[in-house]
């Protein structure tokens, strides 16, 4: 009875010796980073329309049929080409009328004359008096503006006749014709004719929201938008296949107010497109690079998300980690810039961090960053 009591004891030992070893929590490593404050880089990037520094609807002034289409579809034309020619029988019918008028008040004043000078000799011989000389005098001067009139009415029938052959206002590049030979055409038509655009330069308009506007107030340290100006870096522009065009741009406008539907305001920038590679109605973004001083980035997967909130473990003296809330701007490659949270010189752990629990200790391993160039080839 006795060594079975002793056996009992002793299997009762064995057993809590085991399951405290089971129970013991192993202290595992883990590769933690200091918080360095360092310079980046980053961009800004937005969609824009793309137009030419000039682009001139084409508009009939007068009422007629296309009688013919003389420009071609993108081609490139000198100011005063021909792009259209209109039908318009009813405008050469007031022109020959115009100038039928003139040759009539034309006549009537070469006999006005003739009267005037016919009277003039007998008035300084007393033959006749004064006053039949003044009426012939009056008499020539309406016949004059009469003939003015005439002149001036044909000159408007004349011009008119002319708007009925369209010429291009600009060197540019003719757009498309939504119309086509046989069409009737006036002043009051919903589309132009085509669009001529001066390509030699783009304007290129985007919308800019009101967070990265004042971002850039405060990383060029001004309080005037005009001062701002100057101090904006040159601009990228990326086309619709995702190469960059050959050309850097510069803003030459920011808008003086935030739109309150889109609560962004319209920049214009300016490139020069002397290859006229891009056509105005294009479609890309721009890039804008702001240098950021003094930052502390933090890896992408050394965070985790809980109720809307970014947290890392940092470590602490006895090599315990505690999580803490971070507040980040935005993105930099596969990192966070952190604003809030995180101060220079405190370590946190940056891979596995699923793995962890608060208080929870680790053999704390340093391990470099990777480097930032290689990571963020896609901001640049």
């Amino acid at each position: 009875m006795k060594n079975f009591i002793y056996l009992l004891f002793f299997c009762a030992l064995f057993s809590c010796k085991k399951k405290d070893k089971q129970q013991a929590p192993s202290v595992l490593p883990f590769p933690v980073q200091e918080m360095k404050s360092e310079n980046v880089t980053t961009f800004i990037e937005y969609p824009v329309n793309i137009e030419g520094i000039l682009d001139v609807d084409i508009r009939p002034q007068v009422e007629g049929y296309i009688s013919e289409v003389v420009a071609l579809e993108g081609q490139n034309v000198k100011k005063d080409a021909i792009l259209f020619k209109l039908s318009t029988p009813l405008l050469k019918q007031q022109v020959e009328a115009a100038l039928a008028l003139v040759k009539v008040a034309e006549s009537n004043e070469r006999k006005a004359i003739i009267d005037v000078e016919k009277l003039e000799p007998l008035v300084e011989k007393n033959i006749i008096s004064q006053v039949q000389l003044n009426t012939a005098i009056s008499n020539y001067e309406a016949v004059k503006s009469q003939l003015n009139q005439a002149r001036a009415n044909y000159k408007q029938a004349k011009d008119n006749l002319d708007f009925s052959v369209i010429r291009s206002p600009i060197d540019g590049v003719v757009g498309v014709f939504p119309y086509r030979v046989g069409s009737l055409v006036g002043a009051n038509e919903t589309n132009p004719l085509t669009v001529v655009s001066d390509i030699d330069s783009l304007r290129v308009v985007f919308t800019i929201n009101e967070k990265d506007l004042l971002k850039l107030r405060r990383a060029f340290t001004t309080d005037d938008y005009e001062d701002l100006l100057p101090k904006l870096p040159k601009l990228n522009l990326i086309l619709a296949d995702g190469s960059k065009f050959n050309q850097e741009g510069e803003i030459i406008t920011i808008g003086g107010q935030i739109n309150q539907q889109t609560g962004g305001v319209e920049m214009k920038a300016l490139f020069l497109n002397k290859d006229k590679i891009v056509k105005s109605g294009a479609s890309g973004k721009i890039r804008m690079p702001i240098q950021q001083d003094s930052v502390l980035l933090v890896p992408q997967i050394a965070t985790y998300d809980l109720q809307n909130k970014k947290f890392v473990y940092v470590v602490g003296k006895d090599d315990t980690v505690s999580p803490v809330a971070v507040t980040t701007s935005e993105q930099y490659g596969d990192f966070y810039i952190v604003t809030k949270g995180l101060d220079e010189g405190q370590k946190i752990v940056i891979e596995n961090v699923s793995k962890l629990k608060k208080g929870q200790k680790i053999i704390p391993v340093s391990k470099n960053a990777q480097q930032k160039e290689s990571s963020t080839q896609q901001n640049k």
